[in-house]
């Protein structure tokens, strides 16, 4: 989904991505080198409500349906979302 954004657009969608844990985006570059995205941790919650967004945001940037969005979002989220927080361990 990154190659159909612009730079701006992508930007935009890291910065909630790192809000969504609470944290800054400061900017990675366009080619996404280095795991960044394994330095924080989120729940399925926060998961869901990034991808939430990420749905609708798509749909209207892009021009796509919603469940072609949806499916971008998915797929955003399975390659560079954060890894899950281990909710045994926070018990």
């Amino acid at each position: 989904m990154a190659q159909y954004l612009n730079d701006d657009q992508f930007d935009e969608v890291l910065t909630k991505l790192f809000e969504s844990v609470g944290k800054k985006f400061h900017s990675i570059g366009r080619s996404c080198k280095g795991q960044w995205y394994m330095r924080n941790t989120w729940n399925k919650e926060q998961e869901k409500e990034f991808g939430q967004w990420l749905t609708k945001y798509v749909a209207k940037k892009l021009r796509i349906s919603i469940k072609q969005a949806k499916k971008r979002a998915q797929m955003f989220c399975f390659e560079y979302g954060w890894k899950y927080k281990d909710e045994k361990a926070l018990k």
